[in-house]
């Protein structure tokens, strides 16, 4: 697990309470996030860790912190297996968003 998911697993008092899961539940035992993983492994592989807005929000008004969100894609058009070399079809997609929480 990334170290800076560990600080806000203990910061918030998350706890995983299943086995053979990365799931995590709060003091409550209720679902705090959820992970995930789809696609083929070497062309399309994602792993997500979506986690519950009220518990992203708690750690970043405690700890007066924001999240900074680098987000980036490109696409380009294949014909037969092969990049085409028109520039006119391969677009990137690049955006930083900032979250602060509710404050």
């Amino acid at each position: 697990m990334p170290r800076k998911l560990l600080e806000v697993i203990e910061e918030i008092g998350l706890y995983s309470g299943q086995p053979q899961t990365c799931d995590l539940f709060d003091e409550a035992g209720r679902s705090a996030s959820i992970s995930f993983h789809f696609g083929d492994k070497w062309h399309s592989f994602q792993s997500l860790i979506y986690i519950r807005k009220d518990q992203l929000d708690k750690y970043l008004i405690e700890t007066k912190k924001n999240l900074i969100w680098p987000i980036w894609g490109e696409k380009s058009v294949r014909d037969s297996g092969a990049v085409q070399s028109d520039k006119v079809n391969y677009q990137i997609f690049q955006k930083i968003a900032q979250y602060s929480g509710l404050r």
